[in-house]
């Protein structure tokens, strides 16, 4: 993970961890596990069904199969380390900045003055992996009529650290309040200070 400062104050992060180049992998590996599952259950079916003759015809098509499945995980591993070289965060003094893409890098600004929101959401498996998704809450602009519409910013496999220091971070400088609810009253939820 390297974080360095900019020119500016804030942070910017160009690589994200280890943990966020193995879940980028194992999210781009779902092609070769499809592979991988359709070439057991063929041979399998070959192994339990055919006769004697097709099984020894069927085995030497097993060191092709082997070739095409090596060929396919290094092109998902590639896609993977590229896309992760690719993917930063900044945060500066006017907003986010996030950088990711596959063939060609985008870059998106995401001004402070227009979050309203930043969650950090961990499911399951991000659990296990100790990465984070941050969901930043936009506020939009519908034909003229300023922050009517909201639209969501997912950042994928941040790791933990990263995530809390950014959430931090972007409240600071987008003066954004969570507000913390108490559990269901009878007369509905209240806001906690």
């Amino acid at each position: 993970m390297e974080q360095t400062q900019n020119q500016q104050s804030g942070l910017h992060y160009d690589r994200l961890g280890g943990r966020t180049l193995l879940v980028l992998i194992f999210r781009e590996l779902n092609i070769f596990v499809l592979y991988v599952l359709i070439v057991i259950v063929v041979y399998a079916l070959i192994f339990f069904l055919a006769p004697f003759n097709i099984l020894l015809d069927a085995l030497s098509f097993l060191m092709p199969a082997i070739i095409v499945g090596v060929i396919i995980f290094a092109i998902n591993y590639f896609t993977a380390l590229i896309k992760y070289r690719r993917y930063s965060i900044s945060a500066g003094d006017d907003g986010l900045r996030v950088t990711q893409g596959f063939v060609s890098a985008e870059e998106v600004g995401l001004p402070y003055r227009k979050i309203k929101d930043i969650k950090i959401e961990r499911g399951l498996s991000e659990q296990l992996w100790g990465v984070s998704n941050i969901i930043i809450t936009m506020l939009g602009e519908n034909e003229g009529e300023q922050f009517s519409a909201e639209s969501e910013v997912i950042l994928p496999a941040v790791g933990k650290d990263i995530a809390q220091k950014l959430q931090e971070y972007v409240l600071d400088q987008a003066d954004v309040e969570e507000i913390r609810y108490r559990p269901q009253t009878p007369g509905g939820p209240v806001p906690q200070a």
